[in-house]
Formats: C-alpha cells, sequence, structure tokens
C-alpha cells in the first residue's frame, strides 16, 4: 500500500463508516417507542431504593414486569433500551469502522480478500449487529 492511497483509504472508510451509522438509525427507525410505563419502570430500578423500599428489589420486578408487557403488546417496542445502551452506540460505531476500512480496500484494490482483512469484517459485523442481537435475545416468547 503506498502513502499516496492512505489519505483516500481513510476518507473513503470514514464515509462508509457514516453511511453505515446512519442505515443502523434508519432500521432503528422501523421499531416501536416502548411506552412511558416502561422508561418510568426503568427509571425508578435504577434509582438507590429508599429505606421504606427495602432491598430495591421491587423496583427491578416492576421493571421486568412492564418490559414484559410492553413487549408482548408491542413487539419491538423494548428494542430502543439495548440501542441507546453506551455499549451498543460503542459496538455500532466500531463495527461501522470495521466492516467499511475492509470493504474501501477491497474496491480500492490495495488488498485482496485475505485473513487480514476478512476478519476485521466479520467482527465488525458481529458488533454491528450486537444491539439487535441482545434485544432479539432477551424478549420474550411465546411458547406454544
Amino acid at each position: 500500500m503506498t502513502t499516496d492511497l492512505i489519505i483516500p483509504l481513510i476518507g473513503w472508510s470514514l464515509l462508509g463508516s457514516l453511511f453505515l451509522m446512519i442505515l443502523h438509525r434508519l432500521i432503528a427507525q422501523a421499531f416501536p417507542r416502548p411506552p412511558v410505563s416502561v422508561l418510568r419502570s426503568t427509571f425508578k430500578a435504577q434509582q438507590p431504593p429508599a429505606e421504606e423500599e427495602g432491598d430495591g428489589l421491587s423496583a427491578v420486578y416492576a421493571m421486568d414486569e412492564a418490559l414484559l408487557n410492553a413487549e408482548l403488546e408491542r413487539p419491538g417496542s423494548t428494542f430502543w433500551l439495548y440501542y441507546r445502551q453506551p455499549g451498543a452506540v460503542f459496538a455500532r460505531l466500531l463495527g461501522s469502522l470495521l466492516v467499511a476500512f475492509p470493504v474501501v480496500i477491497w474496491i480500492l484494490g490495495s488488498s485482496r480478500l485475505n485473513c487480514g482483512t476478512l476478519l476485521p469484517f466479520l467482527l465488525g459485523l458481529g458488533l454491528s449487529a450486537y444491539p439487535y442481537q441482545t434485544w432479539w435475545m432477551s424478549r420474550p416468547t411465546l411458547k406454544k
């Protein structure tokens, strides 16, 4: 790789990463917003318990029940709680960079498909899918 290819590589990779972040946001818009009761119960569960509340587990149980009810009433409505977590934001950002960089390298022809470009690409796909995976694994399922 020559030095005259570094600047376009970085520029196109950042532009591709920005495109992927916008794509994530557009996909997330398809999910319904959580009800206000879920947001209130989540906020309540995050607060330290008052003395009369005991150990504070009642707020956690109320939050869990509100999440369950919201997901059963409107499937996908709890997705936003996972999408906005700091770990999910970081995973989407790093994942989009790790996807965009190898793709730009392949397009510009400075490297072929090899282990050095395929592994970051696959890791980026996994990180980009992190908020969707956590929501999918935590949602309630009904047994038939």
